[in-house]
């Protein structure tokens, strides 16, 4: 199993009674199509429209994460905090996590699958990437193979947009091709 640490992207965990209703109501995701073996892409817009962030979404202890450039976090933050705290949910970056990429052939996009503390979720239609999660210092992930310029070609080989943070509200989803990824 060839990996690398996925160090460029972070997980926010969204947590509070309304969880559910806020992230519908935030993201271009529908929330109702998710569950616990299912991640979705998502976009979180301005009010114009324009993508602050993408990423992926995902049933997490019984409430939510967001897995989204840590390059977009603090101005995601920025931009979704007011919002948050009027609907009282918490957004609390997950600093004890890794996040990594491995070779995981067969699998369906969006499918999570847990194994003891990692839990893994294939990324791309037709791809053989899967995004993993392991809190920090539990299982000890193979030795990195897999470098970030390949994960970069994986992502535009899938469509899947790269967005440096200097373009950061300049496009639609529509211009990102985020509807055909299913965002």
């Amino acid at each position: 199993m060839h990996t690398t640490t996925f160090t460029p992207w972070c997980m926010v965990a969204v947590t509070g009674d309304r969880a559910r209703n806020f992230l519908q109501g935030q993201l271009t995701a529908d929330i109702d199509k998710i569950d616990a073996k299912q991640a979705l892409p998502f976009c979180y817009c301005n009010k114009k429209g324009r993508v602050i962030t993408l990423g992926w979404v995902l049933c997490w202890h019984g409430s939510y994460a967001l897995l989204l450039p840590k390059a977009h976090l603090s101005h995601c933050l920025d931009k979704i905090a007011l919002v948050a705290k009027l609907s009282r949910i918490t957004l609390q970056p997950q600093d004890d996590m890794t996040l990594w990429v491995t070779h995981q052939p067969n699998t369906t996009t969006g499918t999570c699958q847990q194994h003891n503390t990692m839990h893994s979720m294939a990324l791309f239609e037709h791809g053989n990437l899967a995004l993993c999660l392991t809190p920090n210092a539990s299982e000890a992930e193979p030795s990195p193979a897999l470098t970030h310029d390949a994960w970069q070609a994986h992502c535009i080989q899938h469509g899947w947009p790269l967005l440096d943070t200097p373009h950061l509200e300049a496009f639609t989803p529509q211009m990102l091709n985020a509807i055909e990824l299913g965002m």
